[in-house]
């Protein structure tokens, strides 16, 4: 529609930003990605962080950001006109059937996108209606060969530099394990969604932090908004956790090897603590007493993770057996 022509320009410029600040920011983040997880982890951070597939989409209710900005401003005046146009088209949504709403997310909500076909319509369209920067792992057949990608959704206009790094983090820590009817399995080395989540954005700000130390610039176009999200207000509960097992958490998660963690930490530890946390996340106020517990779990973790084992033991035994020493076994 014609009143709606400001939308079309709004999409191409927003949508150019975003991918130019994409190329702006790579080369830095991988290097501050390999600080963080280790240069043996380098190939594999550069190639998966450069053959991401990318999808750009009009945000919904993000868009009441810019309504809280000045009036008469730029940002303002933009979300005006976005939120008009969204109305319509959720007026719209309403009188199309199940099976022509994919098709209409994707014609009138993507704005650009690495993808194609089938992939795009029947397994990303459907998630634009999440309405926030997201990561996903796809399986898709090519001539009875099962291809494996990363693809990351993000929103035009508002968005910033930490929610891109929070995504990317997952893109590095999370694959796609097989495909069933109607979803996709994946593996990622907690047990709870709440766990993940407090882990994956405490790395992402530690990689922030990194770029920022690199001389890493922040494009204006991210400079828009600082978005806060729910899992950040409640990163206090896993910090001591990281601080103290931050190498393994990173080499379990970038490796792909995810029974590291719960081998490592004792099992039945492990769990209490996770489910600990996933209690405790859920909860308005948190007790002294209740981080006093969740600390001892930690506490206990790290000591079995330091104390020697039987194993480590008997390999010890066996060299000094194999240089020579008689050895009285424990």
């Amino acid at each position: 529609m014609a009143k709606f022509d400001r939308i079309k320009s709004y999409n191409k410029k927003y949508t150019a930003e975003l991918e130019q600040a994409l190329r702006i920011i790579m080369p830095t983040l991988i290097e501050a990605y390999v600080r963080i997880f280790g240069e043996k982890h380098r190939a594999y951070i550069t190639y998966t962080l450069t053959h991401l597939n990318f999808v750009f989409f009009i945000p919904s209710e993000y868009l009441f950001y810019p309504l809280h900005c000045p009036k008469f401003s730029e940002e303002y005046k933009v979300g005006q006109d976005y939120q008009k146009y969204l109305d319509y088209l959720k007026l719209k949504l309403k009188n199309i059937s199940e099976s022509e709403k994919d098709k209409f997310r994707l014609k009138n909500y993507i704005t650009k996108s690495d993808l194609l076909g089938p992939v795009l319509e029947h397994q990303i369209s459907p998630f634009i209606e999440e309405d926030s920067a997201l990561f996903m792992p796809i399986l898709s057949a090519d001539n009875g060969t099962i291809i494996s990608e990363k693809v990351i959704l993000l929103p035009i206009f508002v968005i910033d530099l930490k929610t891109i790094i929070h995504e990317l983090t997952h893109a590095l820590c999370i694959n796609a394990l097989f495909l069933t009817e109607d979803r996709i399995i994946t593996l990622h080395g907690f047990p709870n969604y709440e766990v993940m989540e407090l882990i994956n954005d405490f790395i992402a700000t530690k990689v922030l932090e990194e770029y920022v130390r690199l001389g890493g610039v922040v494009p204006d176009s991210l400079k828009r908004f600082t978005l806060l999200q729910a899992y950040e207000k409640k990163s206090y509960l896993i910090e001591y956790f990281y601080n103290f097992l931050s190498p393994l958490i990173n080499e379990a998660l970038i490796s792909g090897n995810h029974n590291l963690l719960e081998r490592c930490l004792n099992p039945a530890l492990f769990t209490r603590f996770c489910d600990t946390v996933k209690h405790l996340y859920h909860k308005k106020s948190i007790l002294d007493n209740e981080l006093e517990y969740l600390k001892s779990l930690v506490d206990q973790m790290v000591n079995f993770y330091f104390i020697p084992k039987k194993e480590d033991f008997n390999a010890f035994y066996e060299y000094l057996e194999s240089i020579g020493y008689k050895v009285r076994r424990l």
